[in-house]
């Protein structure tokens, strides 16, 4: 029951940061129109998707991200709540490399 607890806390805590920076935060880039940045961004997305959680089950396994009892993977709310963070995380670094700036 504690463990539960803590993990809904984490997962308050990440939700709320998350929006904190989507409501007031803008990616930028001289020269940049919406175009490219939504494409940056989604490209972005995917990268971070198999950098930050490497799928741990064969290619096409429907439990390629979820199996726990393969070795490193990660399971249940507290796996769900690492990933999102790493992903965010890896979204981040890669806008930074292609340039852009986080302006609020």
């Amino acid at each position: 029951m504690n463990r539960l607890l803590i993990h809904a806390a984490l997962a308050g805590i990440v939700l709320v940061a998350q929006g904190c920076q989507s409501a007031g935060g803008t990616w930028t880039k001289a020269g940049a129109d919406p175009a490219m940045v939504s494409t940056d961004m989604e490209e972005c997305r995917k990268t971070a998707l198999f950098r930050a959680n490497p799928p741990v089950a064969p290619a096409g396994s429907p439990n390629a991200r979820t199996d726990v009892s393969r070795p490193g993977a990660v399971g249940g709310s507290a796996g769900s709540n690492e990933r999102f963070v790493n992903e965010q995380e890896e979204i981040r670094r890669c806008m930074l490399r292609k340039g852009y700036e986080l302006r609020h």
